[in-house]
Parts: structure tokens; sequence; C-alpha cells
């Protein structure tokens, strides 16, 4: 018998802050397989990003015990104004198949 994915990640909101206009906003998001009894499945995810964020396009694996897969997560600044949203991670978590990363920022024009 086979133990289900846990899906886990190292932040539950990502605060971009106030970033200026046309600078580059990134932040990194470590996602990882929390199962901890023997003979885990591999987790398998994928995300899906609000509007004015980027996230890496695809499917990806983590393993038990392996290091945590680390993403990087983009704020549009091409555009002033508040950003937020949720970014949801899409996963074989039988618990959690849809996990709620809250995702925030502003982009002013001028220099910070």
């Amino acid at each position: 018998m086979q133990v289900p994915a846990k899906v886990s990640t190292d932040q539950t909101v990502l605060d971009f802050g106030t970033v200026s206009l046309g600078a580059a906003a990134d932040l990194i998001l470590t996602v990882s397989d929390a199962a901890t009894l023997s003979d885990p499945e591999d987790l398998s995810y994928s995300f899906a990003a609000p509007t004015g964020f980027t996230a890496p396009a695809g499917g990806f694996t983590h393993a038990v015990g392996d290091p945590g897969n680390t993403h990087t997560i983009s704020m549009d600044t091409t555009t002033a104004g508040v950003k937020s949203g949720t970014l949801v991670i899409n996963s074989n978590d039988l618990d959690f198949s849809a996990l709620n990363i809250t995702v925030m920022g502003e982009v002013v024009a001028g220099v910070l």
C-alpha cells in the first residue's frame, strides 16, 4: 500500500512589498512532499497564477526526503497599482489538491 503525497510549502503568503515600475519583482517558493510514512507516493503538482503574477509552467514532481523544489514567482511591474490574488498549487495530495498561496504587492511610479 502506498501512502498519498502531502503538498507542503515554506510560505503561505508571498508579499512583494512596494516595487518601482519596471523593476524586477521575484520571490522564491519552495514546494515539497511532506508525507512521513514509508513508501509515499511522489508529489506531482503544477501552478495556476492569478493575473499580475507568473509562476513556472508545466508539471513538477518531488520525492519525500529530497530537498524542496524551488520556484521563482514573479509580479508584473509593467503597470502601476496594487496587485493581489491567489497562487494555486494543484497537486495529487488527496487532502489538499488545491493549495492556495496569497500573493500581493504594489507597483509605484518613480524610484524607491
